[in-house]
């Protein structure tokens, strides 16, 4: 048994060891920077597979310090990480503009650092952000049919299940808890998604994306 034990912890071994020497080394280039469209220097930190390529490109922007992030797990995955100081905060230019304020350079400085991204050495063209910028896709009228999709996605998919969002959920809990009768998933579904919340959709879709 112990031959065959230690046969075993070998090839577990020597698995391990090949699947750590397999993945990409990382690289990190510290405040590359970016110039928007008012001439205001944003600088970001690029994670990077070392060589290989080209790489699709994740952009994260944010007003907490981009020197405290840590993006080891998705550079192993295959992607460059862009990640970037927001106007007047740490190393990046600019007056630091609050999201209270009616009017900031998000949009603007959204969509430029999209733009500078995709031209990055080793980047593949295609990007992607942590989360969907509504003001970067609101700062180019060209994406004016993204918002109106986002938009009609997100009400439709959270209305056609009621438990398909917290405070929905948390009325059906209560309501079970007190034993009045609510139809379940699947019921709601056929009961009401279907007759009511499909035909909606479809005229929705005539009157804003036909054509």
């Amino acid at each position: 048994m112990k031959p065959l034990r230690a046969a075993i912890l070998l090839v577990c071994w020597l698995a391990a060891f090949g699947a750590a020497a397999g993945e990409p080394g990382v690289v990190i280039e510290r405040d590359v920077p970016a110039t928007m469209c008012d001439g205001v220097i944003l600088r970001a930190d690029v994670h990077r597979p070392e060589g290989g390529g080209p790489y699709p490109v994740l952009v994260w922007r944010t007003p907490y310090g981009k020197h405290k992030q840590h993006f080891e797990q998705y550079v192993k995955g295959g992607y460059i990480v862009v990640c970037q100081d927001v106007r007047g905060r740490y190393a990046s230019d600019g007056t630091w503009e609050s999201w209270l304020r009616p009017q900031t350079h998000d949009a603007e400085d959204g969509y430029d650092t999209v733009q500078w991204a995709a031209r990055l050495p080793g980047a593949s063209g295609k990007v992607g952000t942590e989360e969907i910028e509504v003001a970067f896709l609101l700062g180019n009228a060209s994406f004016n049919d993204y918002i109106v999709a986002i938009s009609i996605g997100a009400v439709f998919f959270g209305a056609s299940t009621y438990i398909g969002n917290g405070p929905n959920f948390m009325v059906k809990i209560i309501a079970d808890q007190q034993r009045i009768q609510t139809p379940g998933f699947g019921g709601f579904v056929l009961k009401y998604t279907l007759p009511c919340m499909g035909p909606m959709l479809i005229l929705i879709w005539l009157l804003f994306f036909r054509g």
